[in-house]
C-alpha cells in the first residue's frame, strides 16, 4: 500500500519527508515526488490545454453557425422591423443582444459543468499516475465569474459580425 501527501504552498518537501520518516519509523519508506517536471503530468497538461483550445474553437464555430442560421431565419422579421422605422443600428443591437443572451445561458451552464469535469479529470489523472490527488489547481471563482461576461461579449460581437455579413 502507498499513500500520498499534498503539501500546502510554502512547506519544504524535504522537511515534510524527514518528519514523516521519523513519525512512521523504519518499517515504512518515504519517497519524495514532486509534480513539477513530471513527464506524465506535463504531457497531461499539454493535452488538456490542447483539447481545451479545440473545444473553444468548436464552441465559437458552433455559436457562429447558430447565429448565422438565426439571422437568416429572421431576415423577414428584421425587414418588417426596418419597414416600421427601426434603424439598422437598432437591428444590429437586437441581433447582438440575442447572441449575448444565448452565450450567457450557455456560459452559466457550461462554466460550472466544465469546472466540475476538469476537477474530476485531474483527480483521476493524479490518482492513476501515482502522484495522488490535488495535482491541479482549479481557477478561482473570480476567474469563472469573469468568463461569463467575456463569453457574452464575444457572442454579441460575433452576432453583430454575422448580421453585417448577412445584410451586406
Amino acid at each position: 500500500q502507498w499513500a500520498s501527501v499534498n503539501l500546502v504552498a510554502g512547506t519544504a518537501p524535504e522537511a515534510a519527508a524527514a518528519s514523516l520518516t521519523r513519525q512512521l519509523g523504519s518499517a515504512d519508506r518515504v519517497e519524495l515526488q514532486t509534480v513539477e517536471g513530471s513527464d506524465e503530468i506535463d504531457a497531461f497538461r499539454f493535452a488538456f490545454l490542447l483539447v481545451s483550445a479545440l473545444v473553444v474553437i468548436v464552441a465559437l464555430a458552433n455559436l457562429a453557425s447558430t447565429m448565422l442560421l438565426a439571422v437568416r431565419e429572421r431576415t423577414h422579421d428584421l425587414g418588417v422591423l426596418r419597414a416600421v422605422g427601426v434603424t439598422p443600428r437598432q437591428v444590429l443591437a437586437i441581433v447582438a443582444a440575442g447572441g449575448a443572451a444565448l452565450a450567457l445561458a450557455a456560459a452559466v451552464i457550461g462554466v460550472p459543468l466544465g469546472w466540475a469535469v476538469s476537477d474530476a479529470v485531474t483527480e483521476v489523472v493524479g490518482a492513476e499516475s501515482g502522484i495522488g490527488p490535488g495535482i491541479g489547481a482549479s481557477p478561482g471563482i473570480l476567474t469563472a465569474l469573469v468568463l461569463v461576461p467575456v463569453v457574452a461579449a464575444i457572442a454579441a460581437l460575433l452576432g453583430a459580425l454575422v448580421h453585417l455579413d448577412v445584410c451586406a
